[in-house]
Parts: C-alpha cells; sequence; structure tokens
C-alpha cells in the first residue's frame, strides 16, 4: 500500500531552513581538504542572499553560477535559491555562444564565475548586462569583499509550490537548448521521497558528477537528510576510487560514461567498496 502523500505544493525553503537547524553542527560539504558545517553553509548561504537583496535581485529573478564542482559554487547556488531567485547552472563547457545566449534568453540579472572563467563572464555579461561576482576567494574582488558587512540572518522569502527553483538547460543535440522549469514543489516531493529511503547515521553522498546537472539537483534535495557532500572538481577515475575507499563513500552518482571508465581502471579491483549503499546513474545512454 502505498502511504500518505503530504502536500507538496509548497515552497522548498523551509526544508532547506529547517536542515540547516537541525543539521547544524554536521558537515555539510567536503571538497579539497576543507569542511564546511551545515552552519558555515547555512551562514555563507544567507550572507549571499541578503547581498543580492541589497544589490536589487528579486524573487523570481534568475541567477546563473559559471563554474566547476566546488563548494563555494554550490553555495552561492544555495544563496540564489534562498534569494527566492532562480538557479540557472551555465556547463563551463558551453560555447561562449551558447553560454551568452543562455543569460540573454533568460535576463540573468547576476553572473556568478570562478577565476578561470573570468574573462569569458566579463563578455558574457558585457552583451547580457548581467552584473558580475567572483566566488573564489583571491586578493581582489573576492566574494568576501561582495559579502562585507552583509549578516548572516536568514533570508525571509515569500515563494510557491509552483514557482520556478531551477532553470537546467537540455543537452542542445537537436537545436538550441531549451531551459527545464523545475518547481519548489519538484524539490519538495524529491526531498520527501529520499527521506523515505533514508537509513541511520550520516551519509556520505560523493559529488564527482557535473553539479551543473543532475548532480548539483540531487545534492541540493539531499540537504534536507542532513547528508555530506564530498565534492570533487572533475569526475577523475583515480579521485573517484581514492575518495570513495578514503570519504567512506555511502552514495554515488555517475554517468554511464564515467562508471565504464571505473571498470576499466586497474585499481578498481583492489579498492575498498564496503561502505557503499547506493549507487545511482543517468544522464546519458
Amino acid at each position: 500500500m502505498l502511504p500518505d502523500l503530504p502536500d507538496f505544493d509548497r515552497s522548498f525553503l523551509p526544508i532547506l531552513d529547517e536542515a540547516f537547524r537541525e543539521h547544524a553542527d554536521k558537515i555539510c560539504t567536503t571538497f579539497a581538504g576543507e569542511d564546511l558545517t551545515y552552519a558555515d553553509v547555512d551562514a555563507i548561504s544567507a550572507r549571499v542572499a541578503n547581498a543580492l537583496h541589497r544589490d536589487g535581485f528579486s524573487p523570481g529573478d534568475f541567477g546563473a553560477v559559471y563554474a566547476a564542482n566546488s563548494a563555494t559554487a554550490f553555495v552561492v547556488a544555495l544563496g540564489i535559491v534562498r534569494a527566492g531567485g532562480v538557479w540557472v547552472p551555465l556547463n563551463p563547457r558551453n560555447s561562449p555562444a551558447t553560454n551568452t545566449e543562455i543569460l540573454a534568453r533568460f535576463g540573468c540579472r547576476v553572473l556568478f564565475h570562478q577565476p578561470a572563467f573570468a574573462a569569458v563572464a566579463s563578455d558574457i555579461a558585457g552583451a547580457t548586462r548581467a552584473a558580475l561576482v567572483p566566488i573564489d576567494h583571491g586578493p581582489a574582488n573576492s566574494l568576501e569583499q561582495w559579502l562585507d558587512d552583509v549578516p548572516a540572518t536568514t533570508p525571509s522569502v515569500g515563494r510557491s509550490g509552483s514557482d520556478t527553483l531551477l532553470l537546467p538547460q537540455t543537452g542542445g543535440t537537436t537545436g538550441t537548448p531549451k531551459g527545464v522549469m523545475l518547481s519548489h514543489r519538484n524539490f519538495v516531493a524529491l526531498a520527501w521521497a529520499g527521506r523515505q529511503n533514508a537509513s541511520g547515521g550520516q551519509r556520505a553522498v560523493l559529488c564527482a558528477a557535473p553539479m551543473t546537472h543532475v548532480g548539483g539537483r540531487a545534492a541540493l534535495v539531499s540537504l534536507g537528510q542532513g547528508v555530506r557532500l564530498v565534492i570533487l572538481a572533475t569526475p577523475d577515475p583515480t579521485s573517484i576510487l581514492e575518495t570513495i575507499e578514503r570519504e567512506r563513500i555511502t552514495d554515488v552518482f555517475l554517468p554511464p560514461t564515467a562508471i565504464y571508465s571505473l571498470l576499466d581502471h586497474p585499481d578498481t579491483p583492489n579498492t575498498d567498496f564496503s561502505s557503499l549503499q547506493r549507487f545511482a546513474y543517468g544522464s546519458a545512454p
């Protein structure tokens, strides 16, 4: 018999707020040897949201993140969501022309970018009038400078279940990439479904697939369960195997191409996979 379903037609933001309160002392992200707790991620993403509001960003506005996998890129995307905005993940592998067209078509108000993409991001922003914000720490124009004196108070934003939360793009193999409108209702339902299969103890979720795609959506949904996100910059097979063993990874999501690389890797037979509980795949044949 199917369980009674709750009302999914509501904002996803209270689920995030509850996760930050309930799991404050747990590690939320692990990236490049640095851990951030749920309290850390709560504070940084709230400051991003409040800084966006300071700069005139309104609920329903579009904000893009042009970055490879990193904890900072994910937390900034959370800030867009917590500001009531629509997160537009940009694939760094896209051509500059494609990403410019995406930002122009959706009218993005702000473009967060890693330094590696600064030149291209500047060109894109110039063509689309999006405000530029660098997201990795540096001696000049750093994220911290942009967040200077911004409080970490929880943003108060009203969103409904039908409001768009995330706007990923289709692959563009048969034409111009199209935006896929994923609503707060979608994420509330996914969060509920994830909790039905939750197990005891904190799970360690490997984020090796690009977080501009399904990996980022899965990470966002899983925060409600208090998981630890172990983020890799790229899906390098050697790093994936080492991380699964070292970090005692419980959950993995990878596209089939990455799985084939693992199956062919010489270290796979000697890797300890005993911690794994869930292995999901998708996004490619």
